[in-house]
């Protein structure tokens, strides 16, 4: 898990040096949940399998 938190950092760094502003927070939001949502998903298919 600290390879994904690292991602996650790294992922959080770069959206905030692009751009700092509100809408860019919100983006970045709005792409971690879609990776959320994606890691719940495949997590799910793998215990279902």
């Amino acid at each position: 898990h600290s390879k994904e938190s690292h991602t996650l950092q790294v992922i959080l760094g770069c959206e905030m040096q692009e751009d700092n502003s509100t809408e860019g927070f919100l983006h970045f939001l709005r792409h971690l949940r879609d990776i959320h949502l994606c890691h719940f998903i495949s997590y799910f298919w793998k215990r279902t399998r």
